[in-house]
């Protein structure tokens, strides 16, 4: 069980939902921080989701849906301004 508290921002998903890494390329090409390989949520009916890769700090489907923590240091506080 994981506690909510160790991210920002958790979000649980639908249940039957599961998460899809594509895997990573090695490219032939000079290309520098190209990023990470893309992160998807992938519901029961096949639709897909594209997730911030790079913001995901937590992220788990073994108990029957997706669970996603990220990075949520970008967030400004509504009160902040």
């Amino acid at each position: 069980m994981t506690r909510v508290n160790n991210y920002p921002l958790l979000i649980e998903f639908v249940p039957g939902t599961r998460i899809s890494r594509e895997p990573e390329v090695v490219s032939k090409l000079p290309i520098v921080q190209n990023g990470p390989p893309g992160t998807s949520i992938v519901f029961g009916d096949g639709a897909t989701v594209p997730l911030p890769t790079d913001q995901i700090v937590f992220a788990e489907d073994g108990g029957g849906a997706a669970r996603v923590g990220f990075d949520a240091s970008w967030l400004i506080p509504v009160n902040s301004r």
